[in-house]
């Protein structure tokens, strides 16, 4: 799928043009996140020594500078997301995210220059292990082996503590990352900057975010109903919550994904479209930002009754969308993936 919003060539500046012009440096805006600070998971420590244990042992450490640092704070991330969690689930969250970001490989693989026929292959040939059979299988290289058997590590502990049910919704949820990854691989081939109508549609799928929301049942070991779930409501509260972790990590990626030539960013599209310089972007994202945070809070003030029972797990997914939001914040604001230099 490629952007196909009416914009003459003339009008749109190349991606390759559009980050290689000079910035000055800022600061990023201040965001809005009224939520309350929730405490680590009390086994902090322990989940972070399992994590880099987990990933070593599976090949998923880059020998380079940093990457022990980079786990540890992905591992952080899961003790702050899901302070509540059994320690069991927990781990398998934490390796999932480190298995998820090691290394970016999907988005270097298209920035490297890998067509969008190549990412649907390498994505689809490894979630095959969870169920989402896309492509025939052809004979991978050791990257792929090595995702792929550190994936089928994962599921099978998530099958272990898991429903049916919720696999399949997970799976569905893996299928809208994977065409995700090529819509913006498809982009990366052309050098096009998406419209921003286009990006936040997609901005959904890329941001893996309905995965994570899956693991909050997961962890709390409750399941909401898939007509709750797609109740307007309730779909567009989780959507929004999706919203403001996905800008939130645009803008804080920024210099990140900038240095790396990559367009997909909130930022770069609003420079792209509405004529901003990079500064003035970054704070109209913040603005798009802080209109979702405001969006969901008057959202979930407004929610149905479904009985006492789903209302009673319902209260549970929303806390841990808020408990994500802003344990995203906090941080987005001290990884090194973000900040470089950081421990």
């Amino acid at each position: 799928m490629v952007d196909e919003a009416v914009h003459s060539p003339e009008m749109r500046r190349s991606a390759a043009a559009l980050l290689g012009t000079a910035h000055p440096a800022f600061a990023f805006p201040p965001l809005l996140c009224p939520f309350a600070a929730v405490p680590n998971h009390p086994a902090v420590e322990e989940l972070i020594e399992h994590t880099i244990e987990w990933t070593t042992a599976r090949g998923l450490l880059p020998d380079e500078p940093g990457a022990v640092a980079k786990a540890r704070s992905h591992g952080m991330l899961a003790a702050r997301c899901y302070p509540a969690a059994p320690f069991d689930r927990l781990a398998i969250i934490s390796d999932f995210i480190n298995w998820l970001l090691s290394d970016d490989a999907c988005e270097n693989l298209s920035l490297d220059g890998a067509p969008p026929r190549e990412i649907h292959r390498f994505l689809s040939r490894i979630y095959t292990v969870i169920g989402v059979p896309d492509v025939q299988l052809q004979n991978g290289d050791s990257r792929d082996e090595l995702f792929t058997q550190a994936l089928r590590d994962i599921w099978s502990r998530i099958t272990r503590a898991s429903t049916p049910q919720w696999r399949r919704r997970f799976a569905s949820h893996v299928r809208n990352y994977i065409e995700g990854c090529v819509w913006e691989a498809a982009n990366r081939q052309v050098e096009q900057v998406p419209s921003r109508a286009v990006y936040l549609s997609m901005r959904s799928y890329t941001s893996g975010m309905y995965m994570l929301w899956d693991f909050i049942e997961f962890t709390g070991d409750f399941l909401l109903p898939d007509t709750v779930l797609e109740d307007p409501m309730i779909a567009e509260l989780a959507r929004t919550a999706n919203m403001v972790v996905a800008l939130s990590n645009d803008i804080f990626s920024l210099h990140k994904e900038a240095l790396n030539g990559d367009v997909h960013n909130i930022v770069i599209v609003l420079q792209q479209e509405e004529a901003l310089t990079r500064e003035e972007a970054c704070f109209r994202a913040a603005g798009l930002h802080d209109a979702q945070v405001r969006h969901y809070c008057a959202l979930e003030k407004l929610l149905p009754s479904f009985g006492s029972e789903i209302d009673r797990d319902l209260a549970r997914y929303c806390e841990g969308m808020r408990v994500w939001m802003r344990a995203n914040d906090d941080w987005s604001r001290a990884t090194p993936r973000y900040n470089p230099g950081r421990p």
